[in-house]
């Protein structure tokens, strides 16, 4: 079951565009081979047009915690354990496309009892300012990591002030600003899409 959460959605202000919809559909037309490309802030993990809708990552495919599953301008994206009140778990993560779910750019990231680790700072890349995802909540436990922070319960509640940094909560989105080094990202049953990051 879920606890309630507290947060004064009324309180919040209006997001800056940095991460909006149209960055997106203009960062995803950067060319065929984006994890060759550095990446030019904003950058977006849309995850896809490759890999190809329906793939797995995770225990079902023999990754074992902590592979490097996705690369999509400069960010590695890794596979983690879900971490739960009565420990970790890891299953598997698949890439349902957009047409199928009614929303993302190009494929969602579904999340069953796993996380995804998002590394900003591999491949040469830089440390964001903002980071901003998408995501549809599908019940039960989340994990959001910050720069190594870790809050686990339902993620319309995750801490205004997790790791220190402002973090923005409406039932569609996740915004952070703040130096944001690494991202990690989980759920018994979730989705996510357009991990974007802006100076």
């Amino acid at each position: 079951m879920k606890t309630p959460h507290l947060l004064a959605f009324a309180a919040l202000l209006p997001l800056a565009a940095a991460c909006s919809d149209q960055s997106v559909t203009e960062t995803a037309a950067a060319p065929a081979e984006p994890s060759a490309v550095m990446a030019a802030p904003p950058a977006c993990v849309t995850f896809g047009p490759n890999p190809p809708p329906w793939t797995v990552w995770g225990a079902p495919v023999a990754q074992a915690p902590g592979t490097v599953v996705h690369n999509e301008l400069s960010i590695d994206v890794s596979v983690e354990p879900l971490i739960l009140p009565g420990g970790p778990v890891y299953n598997f993560a698949r890439l349902e496309p957009a047409a199928v779910i009614g929303w993302g750019s190009f494929n969602s990231l579904r999340m069953v009892n796993i996380s995804t680790h998002y590394h900003f700072m591999a491949a040469g890349g830089w440390t964001p300012g903002r980071v901003r995802f998408h995501y549809r909540d599908m019940g039960a436990i989340e994990n959001v990591a910050i720069n190594g922070v870790l809050y686990m319960g339902d993620i319309a509640a995750v801490p205004a002030g997790l790791a220190g940094l402002a973090v923005v909560v409406t039932p569609t989105f996740v915004d952070i600003t703040g130096p944001v080094t690494d991202l990690r990202i989980g759920g018994e049953n979730l989705r996510v899409e357009d991990v974007c990051a802006a100076p």
